[in-house]
């Protein structure tokens, strides 16, 4: 929680850090492990799950964007 306070302290509170923080947890898209100070977060499978579809979008973003010649193939 502090490496995300420290972040986001030009923009946001610390109540309103650990807010977002909860929510985004709540929403799957990071995973808590540990308790009180030992707390650590990683990416949750929502977060996984965006980022596949991007990087999907991405892709035939970029695929349809050659085949219009918009881009040269490579």
């Amino acid at each position: 929680m502090g490496d995300f306070e420290v972040l986001l302290q030009k923009f946001m509170s610390r109540e309103q850090v650990k807010y977002l923080i909860n929510q985004m947890v709540e929403k799957a898209m990071l995973e808590k492990e540990g308790r009180l100070k030992g707390t650590t977060y990683k990416h949750g499978k929502k977060m996984e799950e965006g980022a596949k579809l991007v990087a999907r979008a991405m892709h035939l973003g970029i695929e349809e964007m050659k085949k219009r010649g918009e881009i040269p193939n490579a």
